[in-house]
């Protein structure tokens, strides 16, 4: 169960948040280690956020002392809220939206696990019977169709169905946890997803192509939100195949050479 965000939440972070709790949740659950562990991950990750969003003030006077035995508790709780609509106005917008980012994270990370648990065929990819057409390669499975949701660890269940319509063989998607940066291996080609609600890094490509070079394979990236430009240099440098997808609409549009020429010829034209 999902909390409400705070009112004191300012809406336009409202979609930026929930889709980095997504994505961190699906990372941490791939990446395993012990409920405690992730909790504390998850509490440092929020509290850090929030100052970023809600900075500190730099200095403050001393807090109203604590009440003694015989003094008034509500009197204290008064004079906080006092002390702090003063001097720290945003101190009660760093504690709910900081709590709301604990609880929330916590639910994505429970659900990320309840997915990584259900069989491989149980998540949603492109049906074998859509009509090819002319194709200039061998196709090795169907078009992918649009698709109503789609999550991350979903999303590279759908790079794999690409990857096979253009042609590529012996795909498949990585072990649900540490996959060594690889998504989605197969006899010629290693695949990253990034099924983010921003544009790919030039750190996340420039690390699946010093795998492929090891590897002896090509580089293949599939981004739900496009590249930084910077992202794209490191891809055209690293003769890697850039892509970028619509889950809702089915497609994918190439953003390096290298995906312009797989679209055209299919995958394999990348490994003469």
């Amino acid at each position: 169960m999902y909390h409400h965000p705070p009112d004191r939440l300012d809406r336009k972070y409202f979609k930026p948040l929930w889709d980095l709790m997504r994505e961190r949740a699906a990372i941490m659950a791939k990446d395993g280690g012990s409920w405690e562990a992730q909790q504390s991950d998850i509490a440092e990750w929020a509290w850090k956020t929030i100052d970023g969003m809600y900075p500190q003030p730099t200095s403050m006077p001393p807090a109203p002392k604590e009440p003694g035995f015989f003094g008034s508790t509500k009197k204290y709780r008064q004079d906080m809220r006092r002390y702090y609509e003063t001097y720290d106005p945003q101190y009660f917008a760093r504690r709910d939206v900081g709590l709301w980012l604990m609880t929330c994270s916590e639910g994505c990370l429970r659900d990320a696990y309840h997915e990584l648990r259900q069989p491989a065929a149980t998540v949603p990819v492109a049906s074998a019977t859509v009509d090819r057409g002319d194709l200039l390669w061998d196709s090795q499975g169907g078009r992918p169709e649009p698709m109503a949701t789609c999550s991350p660890r979903q999303a590279e269940y759908l790079a794999k169905a690409w990857m096979e319509y253009l042609g590529a063989t012996g795909c498949k998607v990585s072990q649900a946890t540490r996959d060594g940066g690889v998504d989605v291996d197969s006899k010629h080609f290693v695949g990253e997803v990034k099924h983010h609600a921003v544009p790919v890094s030039p750190g996340i490509v420039r690390q699946i192509v010093g795998v492929a070079s090891m590897e002896g394979k090509i580089p293949v990236v599939f981004s739900r939100s496009g590249y930084s430009a910077a992202a794209l240099e490191v891809g055209r440098r690293g003769d890697a195949a850039l892509f970028t997808y619509s889950f809702e609409q089915g497609t994918l549009r190439a953003a390096s050479p290298q995906g312009e020429k797989a679209l055209k010829l299919g995958l394999l034209s990348l490994t003469v």
